[in-house]
């Protein structure tokens, strides 16, 4: 009976530990100003606040959703 509590308490712990899949951002500052000085004419026009805006970088070697 102990062992068996045992396991369930262990199996239950083990459920929700997940992994963390961290995710690397690239930052390049040529690459960041460019982003920058093309994205926030779009921004500007369309109403966003320019400002308050970030755009970052992921590296990740799968396709975008949007991209298909």
């Amino acid at each position: 009976m102990r062992l068996r509590k045992a396991l369930l308490g262990l199996a239950a712990a083990l459920t929700f530990v997940g992994q963390a899949h961290a995710q690397q951002l690239l930052r390049d500052a040529e690459i960041e100003q460019w982003l920058d000085d093309y994205s926030r004419p779009i921004f500007r026009a369309a109403g966003l606040p320019a400002d308050q805006i970030q755009i970052l970088i992921i590296g990740d070697p799968t396709i975008n959703a949007f991209a298909a």
